[in-house]
């Protein structure tokens, strides 16, 4: 089968998980499973195991690779620790590898990319209301250069002119149109393409990233 994602760092989350036969693993960001293929090797639970994504395209993927008997939940991690901890599952080994992954930003169609004009969508989860294109070309300048700021990085002022040149050039149509914009409002050299914070800021915010990582971290100390 094509491995479509190799796992960052995967020697260290083996030499720091350590997992050993028997034992029972959660991937609440399972992905292509990468990291979840090396634990299952050396654990072989897989009847114990759960790996957890809110991709339909990983979980089809993982539908394939894992033959076995393993459960798979399509959901996010925060809503899957709370289905586990009123089942009484518990685990001895747990993941959470945050962040977006490369088949997400391979695949054009999703719009976590600027190489291409693709659609302004960015969701992790597809059965998600809220997307790029939403928050792009219909919240305000100020919900805007909030989110520039505190999910991008970004400085208020510079925050302040992008979000009002991205107001006033709506209908923004595709990300390589509000990349190009950016590009165009922004001075100087830089090896990071300008639109790299903006898209990260609108991209976190479309997924709930940091508020799904709040939610769910407490819920850590009842395993």
């Amino acid at each position: 089968m094509e491995e479509l994602h190799l796992p960052v760092l995967l020697s260290e989350v083996l030499a720091n998980l350590s997992p050993s036969p028997g034992e029972s693993y959660l991937d609440l960001t399972a992905g292509y499973g990468g990291h979840a293929e090396k634990i299952l090797d050396v654990t072989q639970n897989y009847k114990d195991s759960v790996l957890v994504d809110r991709d339909d395209f990983a979980i089809e993927y993982l539908k394939n690779k894992f033959k076995k008997d393993i459960t798979l939940i399509h959901d996010d991690f925060y809503s899957s620790v709370l289905q586990l901890l009123e089942s009484g599952k518990t685990f001895d080994i747990i993941l959470a590898d945050f962040g977006v992954s490369s088949p997400q930003l391979d695949r054009d169609e999703r719009g976590f990319t600027f190489k291409t004009a693709a659609p302004l969508d960015m969701r992790m989860d597809r059965r998600e209301k809220l997307t790029a294109d939403t928050i792009i070309n219909h919240w305000s300048e100020r919900e805007l250069a909030d989110i520039f700021v505190k999910f991008g990085e970004e400085k208020p002022g510079r925050a302040k002119m992008l979000a009002r040149e991205i107001v006033h050039h709506r209908p923004i149509k595709d990300t390589k149109a509000l990349a190009d914009l950016i590009k165009s409002k922004t001075h100087g050299f830089s090896k990071v393409h300008p639109a790299t914070r903006i898209f990260q800021a609108v991209r976190i915010v479309v997924n709930d990233e940091l508020g799904e990582i709040e939610k769910t971290l407490p819920l850590y100390q009842n395993y």
